[in-house]
């Protein structure tokens, strides 16, 4: 359990830096405008599902190089073919992005923000490329459990964020013009462009580049496809809930946005704590050892019954606190206080789910999970909530009830699989 959280401790502390950059951009765009968080909350909502699918096509790299230390493949000569497989996804997804944004304006979303969506995406997507090669190195790092330099540049980043975001959309002084929140956008290019950069240079200073490899990039795509696609279709679901929120107006798309963002941060600690899984069972799993497996197993689970414990308490109690932080509109606030409870209620699916993921990549199972996702997400939870929402008049809170029951199915799928998983590891090398 110690050697787990010491892994999983600065893992997590990078992804509160990174995802404080969002929602950093949040809190400046209620600074501007109603009108703004709902924008930027849709405008996230459409392009995340492709920006999604290409991180999650490089949060495969730590489980499958960790799995190939286990086997005994200690060499770091990897490092290009990590940044041309990363550089081409984030390039693609890019070109997808830009390709599929004009269609926005065909999916219904309230006309008032319409505009500034299409033009937040239309900037945003030119930094696709440097999030996934920063992801890409970071994973590369994480495979050899070294963690702190990726997670102290997503914490700095914070504050440069805050303060680019400011200046982009208010303007400083003559020196530079308000943009309003196309200098959201125009701030967050800038910050993840500065953040991969940065980042290379400094592993570049440690690290051969040897030539490049065909045959790697090809297993590493093999292994990591399917689970991009498993986050792409989760992210999906709830990208699409907030799609549907600027469908039913202005104070909805507020309003999941805002709930939202203190979501992704509850579930932080699932994801650090499962990628340290991952990379820790994936060694022990390519080594072919089943007490250690066993070991970092058990360990996760106790670890992570305690956090939903925490995070169920903060929602319950504190759910009228963090809304009046963000917004003034007693509309939003009544309504975010609603979803919040909703929240609560399904953490402890919820954070069991993203460790057996991480869990599964460890154990090198990867296409299991996705179906499971395509089931419990597309079939069964987002027609529901939508059914909830659209025909029972349920409103945003019954968009979050689907996504509860879809998470509930999950984590009870995940863990069967899980079973069977370690079941037949046991009497294959036992």
């Amino acid at each position: 359990m110690k050697s787990l959280f010491v892994l999983a401790l600065p893992i997590y502390i990078g992804q509160i830096g990174q995802n404080l950059i969002g929602f950093g951009d949040m809190f400046v765009a209620a600074k501007h405008s109603t009108n703004a968080v709902a924008a930027i909350g849709v405008a996230v909502s459409v392009s995340n599902p492709l920006f999604l699918l290409g991180l999650g096509l490089t949060f495969g790299i730590s489980s499958f190089l960790s799995i190939k230390r286990g086997e005994g493949d200690s060499s770091r000569n990897h490092l290009l073919n990590i940044i041309l497989y990363a550089l081409f996804i984030g390039f693609l997804i890019t070109f997808a992005t830009l390709l599929l944004n004009p269609l926005t304006s065909l999916i219904g979303i309230d006309p008032k923000i319409i505009d500034d969506v299409i033009e937040y995406n239309s900037i945003v997507a030119f930094s696709f490329p440097f999030a996934i090669l920063f992801n890409a190195l970071k994973e590369y790092e994480q495979a050899y459990e070294e963690v702190f330099l990726a997670n102290f540049i997503s914490v700095l980043a914070i504050f440069i964020n805050i303060a680019v975001n400011f200046v982009f959309v208010f303007g400083y002084d003559n020196l530079v013009p308000a943009m309003g929140l196309k200098g959201l956008a125009y701030a967050s290019l800038s910050i993840r462009v500065l953040m991969s950069l940065v980042f290379l240079l400094i592993v570049l200073r440690k690290e051969k580049m040897t030539q490049w490899h065909f045959g790697f990039i090809k297993e590493l795509f093999n292994f990591s496809y399917m689970i991009g696609m498993m986050f792409f279709l989760e992210v999906l679901a709830f990208c699409i809930v907030g799609v549907l929120s600027g469908i039913i107006g202005e104070t909805a798309a507020a309003t999941n946005n805002i709930v939202i963002n203190f979501a992704t941060v509850a579930i932080l600690a699932p994801m650090s704590l499962g990628s340290a899984a991952s990379v820790k069972i994936g060694f022990e799993y390519g080594s072919k050892n089943i007490d250690g497996v066993k070991k970092y197993l058990i360990s996760s689970q106790i670890i992570i019954l305690t956090y939903i414990a925490f995070t169920i308490s903060c929602f319950l109690l504190l759910n009228r606190s963090f809304m009046e932080f963000i917004s003034e509109d007693p509309k939003i606030i009544e309504l975010g206080i609603k979803v919040f409870i909703i929240i609560a209620l399904f953490q402890f699916f919820d954070n069991l789910q993203i460790i057996f993921t991480g869990i599964l990549r460890g154990l090198g199972e990867v296409k299991l999970p996705f179906f499971i996702m395509l089931f419990s997400y597309w079939i069964i939870g987002i027609p529901f909530g939508s059914y909830l929402t659209f025909k029972l008049n349920w409103g945003l809170e019954g968009l979050w009830v689907g996504l509860a029951i879809s998470l509930f199915i999950v984590s009870v799928l995940l863990f069967l699989t899980i079973r069977m998983r370690v079941k037949y590891f046991i009497s294959a090398y036992s």
